[in-house]
């Protein structure tokens, strides 16, 4: 990896996650398109245990993309370059993984994304989790 990572290239959304999400999208629709005949159930089944896969994959990929867009723009130097190295790898959305993360960037940080995890009787937590949970099983 180079040690440079000029701000002129930034771009958000950066066009890796535009095209995995757009990517995404048409398996989402694919999945869940109309006539429900055109596809058999078989075939449909593999297509959602694929859209759990890269729907966390997804996610995995966001997380790392802000976590470095971040670092970018509120960092310089051998601060930055260290802080990039710790964002090399980041495979597992969890929220307790998350909330780690986010709070090595602040406590109040850590506090906002607790607050929304937690909101509607922490619907976005189980959801979350049931997400990573399904892709380890498959």
């Amino acid at each position: 990896m180079s040690t440079a990572w000029p701000r002129q290239n930034l771009r958000w959304p950066p066009r890796k996650i535009d095209d995995l999400r757009r990517r995404l999208d048409e398996l989402s629709a694919t999945v869940n398109g109309k006539p429900p005949d055109s596809i058999s159930e078989e075939v449909r089944s593999w297509l959602a245990r694929l859209l759990v896969v890269r729907s966390c994959g997804y996610l995995e990929q966001v997380v790392a993309e802000v976590c470095r867009g971040y670092i970018e723009e509120k960092s310089g130097g051998r601060v930055r370059s260290y802080a990039r190295a710790s964002f090399e790898r980041l495979n597992h959305p969890g929220s307790e993984f998350l909330l780690s993360l986010v709070r090595r960037f602040g406590t109040d940080l850590e506090n906002e994304l607790r607050a929304f995890l937690d909101q509607d009787d922490q619907r976005v937590r189980r959801e979350l989790e049931f997400l990573v949970n399904r892709r380890h099983r498959i």
